[in-house]
């Protein structure tokens, strides 16, 4: 796949969730956190609050990547 405008890959994702406060991930696995590394590229990520929703209990208490 050869992306038309390099270094904007990411704007739609950023265009649709721009007016959004909350961000919660179900799991908090490897997926989890590739998620959240794309998700820090976006322009406006400072107005988002990011949660991880996860049955295992140790990753509920600890959190991931600084991420509860």
């Amino acid at each position: 796949m050869k992306w038309e405008k390099k270094g904007h890959e990411f704007d739609a994702i950023g265009y649709l969730l721009k007016d959004k406060k909350n961000i919660f991930i179900y799991g908090a696995g490897e997926s989890s956190k590739e998620l959240i590394k794309l998700l820090e590229k976006i322009h406006c990520w400072t107005n988002w609050k990011i949660f991880l929703v996860d049955s295992d209990q140790k990753k509920q208490e600890e959190g991931v990547d600084g991420y509860v």
